[in-house]
């Protein structure tokens, strides 16, 4: 059982393990892809395009409060793996309105 299993937000597929994909520290590079894929696809954020200092962003936006008590966001430093971008995007793609 997830040892954070107390917030009761823990993924259902991997909440018999230590720690539940949401709440584990140190994820390897399949388990950030793993993380970022099933928060996406379990809080479908939208993507909208702002405008900061002249320049357009994209950004997520989420209609409903999340909760993400606990979760090890992880971290990922540039150079950001070229393929890991291209999932998520993937993924945003089929659970977000994409907007161009």
């Amino acid at each position: 059982m997830c040892r954070m299993a107390h917030f009761g937000n823990c993924d259902p597929e991997t909440a018999d393990q230590e720690y539940c994909i949401f709440h584990k520290p140190d994820k390897t590079e399949e388990e950030v892809i793993e993380f970022y894929r099933k928060f996406l696809k379990r809080f479908k954020p939208k993507i909208e395009e702002i405008e900061v200092d002249g320049e357009k962003k994209k950004r997520l936006v989420f209609k409903e409060p999340i909760d993400a008590r606990g979760y090890v966001f992880p971290r990922i430093d540039p150079p950001f793996p070229l393929f890991l971008f291209l999932l998520v995007r993937g993924i945003l793609r089929k659970l977000c309105s994409w907007t161009k």
